[in-house]
């Protein structure tokens, strides 16, 4: 019995710590998501995403294959991880320059 409790407690905080060492991973990620209207095309939006990743700190996401989000619109992704709210506003400014683009969404993994 005393195996069976001290193996089960091995594998509880195996699983602990793997889910801790999984979450902190993602600490600092951060993606700035751009939804594009359904009629940009893949090649118009890998364009604007090319064009507006200027500031060093701003690296763009190669897009899927599908890359339809929701209702429709098309994403693109940011990695943004080390850019200041500086380099995110000169981004934004440089997306609502282009048409289809709908809207500009920051999502922040730092919190975990």
């Amino acid at each position: 019995m005393v195996i069976t409790i001290a193996s089960l407690a091995f594998v509880i905080a195996v699983a602990v710590v793997t889910t801790l060492y999984s979450g902190f991973g993602a600490l600092g990620q951060r993606y700035v998501v751009v939804h594009f209207d359904s009629s940009v095309s893949k090649a118009d939006r890998e364009w604007v995403q090319q064009a507006c990743a200027d500031p060093p700190v701003v690296r763009a996401v190669p897009l899927s294959s599908g890359g339809k989000g929701k209702a429709g619109s098309s994403e693109a992704r940011y990695r943004v991880d080390e850019a200041s709210e500086g380099d995110i506003a000169v981004l934004s400014k440089c997306l609502k320059k282009h048409d289809g683009v709908l809207g500009i969404d920051i999502s922040d993994l730092t919190t975990g």
